[in-house]
């Protein structure tokens, strides 16, 4: 689940040039005009500005964006290159993991003996690493391998008793389905209330897309407790709201109304499917719109829609939303609108979202890639990757080398590699 970045890093400038055109990544026909930034230059279907009744906002001069570093074209024999350098260094990190599920969708054989050898390695019948064990059996039930079900199980049982869960336990949990679906979703209703935040989010999320009332005895008391975090306390309530839980629409209340963070009850709520929770979105946006501050939730608030609705049912409705915002304070951020309108189905705006990728990607030389990757991630969805459009954006984040002075290996740019050479290879 993708989760909005914290507000030191929301205030950090965003690219201010997004809207002029960026070298190798325009549409002529959809550029931006340069006043009022990407998220305001799609077009109706009619072709006329969909903004066109907007008072101009006096902004400052734009400067251009610095152009994409040149790098080679992209090949299917560099894009398995890329992929495949991950293994022989495995670790329990999230780099790793999203490299190894891009690897996995791929059907990667090489990838599947690796983990068996690496992350499953044993002493005396004893894990080397229980949280890389716990990763590479989630990667091998992303395979489709439920016979290592039992496996997961047993090392999820060791593990809780211990009171040591490690953060992809509970990601290893909620990929086993069958017969023995139940007593994974018993073990993660003991995880919602987890020592660790991480552990706890994965589990209560899993639960509530499940709707899965395994926990139902936690929830109410995680929602209700001020000392927990309130993220974790808003995944409660997500989880309450979809098992119908009598309980859900107060707790959900007292949360919105009360004195938790406005924009981390909004990243809580961002759990697929999680329709019911709209309602508490939008009160949250509001109250910090009619507070004059609304920056960091509406940020978390379109990447929350796009985990409820992604381009299915009730996108449409959800990109009203934001472009409601946006009527109502134009200065909200534009590069995750963008991002956020693309994704929940507004074709329109694919040439500004490719203009945001080649952003993104420069950016990421020095700072963090998360958009990038999520960017690179809509792309290989949509099978974009060799379009002239952003084939440039993904040749460089292929391409792109470790930065400086990093402590150990740069994880950032491995998963923005990935990410590239994953888009590349499923847009064939």
């Amino acid at each position: 689940m993708r989760r909005s970045a914290s507000p030191l890093f929301l205030v950090l400038p965003l690219a201010a040039a997004l809207a002029l055109p960026l070298a190798g990544c325009g549409d002529d026909a959809e550029e931006t005009d340069g006043s009022q930034g990407a998220v305001t230059s799609a077009k109706t279907d009619s072709g006329s500005d969909r903004n066109r009744e907007r008072t101009p906002r006096q902004v400052p001069p734009r400067i251009q964006a610095p152009k994409l570093p040149d790098a080679p074209p992209l090949t299917d024999a560099e894009a398995e290159r890329v992929l495949s350098s991950v293994m022989g260094e495995l670790e329990a990190s999230e780099a790793s993991r999203n490299t190894l599920l891009y690897l996995v969708e791929l059907k990667n054989k090489a990838a599947l003996d690796a983990i068996r050898i690496e992350l499953l390695a044993q002493t005396d019948g004893e894990y080397d690493d229980p949280d890389a064990a716990a990763l590479g059996l989630e990667m091998l039930l992303a395979s489709g391998d439920q016979s290592v079900a039992s496996t997961a199980l047993d090392l999820a049982r060791v593990l809780i008793d211990e009171e040591e869960e490690v953060p992809h336990l509970a990601a290893a949990l909620s990929r086993i389905e069958g017969a023995q679906r139940g007593d994974a979703e018993r073990l993660l209703a003991r995880l919602t209330i987890s020592f660790d935040d991480e552990v706890a989010m994965m589990a209560l999320e899993t639960l509530a897309k499940r709707r899965s009332p395994a926990a139902a005895e936690h929830l109410s008391d995680i929602a209700g407790d001020a000392e927990n975090d309130d993220m974790v306390r808003a995944t409660a309530v997500v989880a309450m709201l979809m098992t119908n839980d009598a309980r859900g629409g107060e707790a959900a209340d007292a949360l919105v109304d009360g004195d938790a963070s406005g924009w981390e009850i909004i990243d809580g709520f961002a759990v697929e499917g999680a329709t019911d929770a709209v309602p508490y979105i939008r009160r949250s946006v509001a109250k910090a719109l009619a507070e004059g501050n609304a920056e960091f939730e509406f940020t978390a608030a379109c990447n929350s829609l796009v985990e409820i609705y992604r381009s299915g049912p009730g996108a449409a409705d959800a990109r009203a939303l934001i472009e409601g915002w946006l009527a109502k304070d134009p200065d909200l951020d534009p590069d995750t609108a963008t991002y956020a309108l693309w994704v929940l189905g507004d074709n329109d705006r694919t040439a500004a979202a490719a203009a945001l990728l080649a952003t993104e990607v420069i950016n990421a030389m020095k700072g963090d890639g998360e958009m990038a990757v999520d960017l690179l991630n809509e792309v290989a969805r949509r099978g974009l990757a060799r379009d002239p459009r952003f084939k440039k954006a993904v040749d460089a984040a292929a391409a792109m080398k470790d930065r400086e002075g990093m402590p150990g290996r740069d994880l950032t740019t491995q998963s923005l590699r990935a990410a590239a050479a994953h888009a590349y290879l499923r847009s064939r």
